[in-house]
């Protein structure tokens, strides 16, 4: 329920239904319980299938994954059927808007167009967010068939969160502006 009802989800919504579908079906399956529409509403729980915005589907995503699930009540597809086809509906029982999406990255150089070094010694990268933050990684730069040695701390005023110590190989970023490596970490909210 926490992640489903999240606005800052940046997921396809369609694409949220189906790992919800999934998972319901495997708890389903623990419980040595036949994994039908019904005992999968059931499993999940009407608040959590009440904040999946099925509004914001295609209608062709809807027809072909939400309602062979069988999921939803008859009224709640009619409803949802109304709602696509632009007729009178009672009160929508479903979240309308889109998700804001989170920006999957924060770029600190619009645009890179010469050679990176790194000295030996420490770097540092320093950042307050205004809101939390969920904390993935970073992408470092390299330079061309170029191997580095990294040991990387995540570091927030509760001490050290996250550590990473790893030999990276350079590889040409997706704009092809640059080489570079991404340095992960579990998820972290910061």
């Amino acid at each position: 329920m926490a992640v489903v009802e999240r606005d800052s989800l940046n997921i396809a919504e369609v694409d949220l239904f189906k790992g919800v579908v999934e998972w319901a079906t495997k708890e389903a399956e623990k419980r040595d319980i036949v994994a039908d529409g019904r005992e999968k509403r059931r499993i999940l729980g009407d608040q959590t299938v009440k904040v999946i915005r099925f509004p914001v589907m295609k209608q062709e995503e809807f027809a072909s994954v939400v309602l062979d699930s069988k999921i939803l009540t008859s009224v709640e597809v009619n409803h949802v059927i109304k709602f696509f086809s632009s007729e009178e509906c009672p009160l929508l029982e479903f979240p309308e808007t889109s998700r804001s999406g989170c920006p999957t990255r924060c770029d600190r150089f619009g645009s890179v167009n010469f050679g990176w070094s790194y000295e030996r010694g420490h770097s540092c990268l320093s950042f307050s967010p205004d809101r939390d933050i969920l904390f993935h990684g970073v992408c470092l730069f390299g330079g061309k068939r170029k191997r580095y040695s990294v040991a990387l701390s995540l570091v927030s005023d509760k001490g050290i969160i996250g550590f990473t110590d790893c030999v990276f190989s350079s590889v040409p970023h997706t704009s092809g502006e640059y080489h570079g490596f991404d340095v992960l970490y579990k998820l972290q909210y910061i």
